[in-house]
């Protein structure tokens, strides 16, 4: 069975008018789970998910929600610091575990370090025997991964200054050394994957923020995992363009 799992930033819950749109980009993938960002709206997330069509959804306003196809068991564990909740969703038959988070936000490298806390209180939750995913925004960059520095926005350019030209790296570094692996690297070991801004920010694709990160158990299961680029709504949706992973159930 194909599973299909979005995760997708949809910035301050969709206010402004974006709820359309949004609902828009998220049907357009036919995504069985959507595991959202700067969702803290639960009207809001209700809201989507009526005009998306998922019978299933919860929001507790900790950043963190969900939208599903699928009867879940679905929690939100709070750690002992971080800003956001980490999204614990358990497919009825336990087959697979989805983590959803959303770490704290800046490229200074003194963030960097506070994420690094964040995934080591995630990684306590984490399941040593069933297979798992971790997705969302992590608002940090891969190892290895490029940046188009000269479309940053001028206070970005002062922080990559003051970290002395590039953004610390550690956070992610350290989930891989944990052995995840980062699905869309995998499969595109050569393409950037830019997920944000959209042209909502009047900017091109510079940045890869969002990411889905398995367990080894996951890797032979693994179809597809990439950024979409359409719908044309997608643009006036987010300031993050939402990523799709497939796995193989």
């Amino acid at each position: 069975m194909l599973m299909k799992i979005l995760t997708y930033n949809i910035l301050f819950s969709g206010k402004d008018g974006r709820l359309p749109h949004l609902a828009e980009v998220i049907q357009s993938t036919d995504a069985d789970i959507v595991m959202l960002d700067e969702a803290n709206n639960p009207d809001a997330v209700a809201e989507l998910a009526q005009r998306a069509g998922y019978p299933f959804y919860g929001c507790q306003r900790h950043s963190t929600a969900y939208l599903s196809r699928v009867p879940l068991i679905a929690d939100w564990l709070n750690p002992p610091m971080g800003r956001s909740a980490f999204l614990r969703l358990i497919l009825r038959d336990h087959r697979l575990h989805l983590y959803g988070v959303h770490l704290l936000p800046s490229l200074l490298f003194f963030a960097e370090w506070l994420r690094q806390k964040e995934l080591n209180a995630l990684k306590n939750y984490l399941p040593a025997d069933i297979p798992h995913a971790i997705l969302g925004d992590f608002n940090t960059i891969a190892p290895g991964d490029p940046m188009i520095q000269e479309e940053f926005p001028l206070e970005m350019k002062i922080i990559m200054q003051m970290n002395g030209g590039d953004a610390r790296r550690t956070a992610i570094a350290s989930l891989l050394k944990s052995g995840y692996t980062d699905a869309f690297r995998h499969l595109y070991p050569d393409e950037p994957g830019y997920t944000m801004p959209t042209q909502l920010l009047a900017s091109i694709p510079n940045t890869r923020l969002d990411y889905a990160f398995l367990s080894k158990e996951l890797i032979p299961q693994l179809v597809d995992c990439q950024p979409l680029r359409h719908p044309p709504a997608i643009h006036k949706a987010s300031d993050h363009f939402p990523v799709l992973l497939e796995i193989d159930l």
